[in-house]
């Protein structure tokens, strides 16, 4: 079986998606979002289309990382 991952990035150059192969096709990704300093705010993570987990990211006021929280898809 033939496995491989697909990195994309947004036009500030900060990961935006990775989406992961297996021999038979899209087996999951992830996605990323950030706030107007680039800094990364959330990671949503997807099996077979499907959301199953998240997590949100805090910063001070001098943006260094605070605070990572992962989460159950919030459709459970």
């Amino acid at each position: 079986q033939i496995a491989k991952t697909v990195y994309e990035y947004n036009a500030a150059g900060n990961e935006s998606k990775v989406t992961f192969y297996d021999g038979e096709g899209v087996t999951g990704y992830v996605d990323y979002e950030y706030n107007k300093d680039g800094q990364r705010t959330r990671m949503n993570e997807y099996v077979n289309g499907e959301l199953v987990s998240y997590r949100t990211y805090t910063y001070d006021k001098d943006g260094n990382a605070q605070q990572e929280i992962h989460y159950p898809s919030e459709e459970n």
